[in-house]
């Protein structure tokens, strides 16, 4: 069985766990294509899929929505992201790799 997740996804978790957080999205982005497809053997999917929050009601300065506060600290979020099909048995591999990137 497949589950379809989102780069902005795994950026939000990462960036909530203060997990790469010298690195920008972009190059996030194209860490976890390598990760997800190449190691793990996932698909990609949609391109530049609009970002979950982009349309939620959640605490985002009013001047720049890819600026999400977390516990008072701003971090940055992709304002589009590529969507992945990967293997809901490979999840725990996905979350244990990306804590290294």
């Amino acid at each position: 069985m497949q589950i379809t997740i989102g780069a902005d996804e795994l950026i939000l978790w990462m960036r909530k766990n203060k997990i790469a957080n010298n690195k920008n999205n972009q190059t996030l982005g194209r860490e976890l294509y390598n990760l997800i497809v190449e190691k793990l053997g996932g698909t990609a999917g949609k391109q530049d899929c609009p970002s979950y929050w982009k349309h939620c009601d959640v605490n985002i300065d009013s001047t720049d929505w890819d600026q999400l506060f977390v516990n008072e600290e701003k971090i940055e979020l992709p304002i589009t992201s590529q969507q992945y099909l990967i293997d809901i048995n490979k999840l725990p591999d996905l979350y244990t790799h990306m804590q290294s990137l």
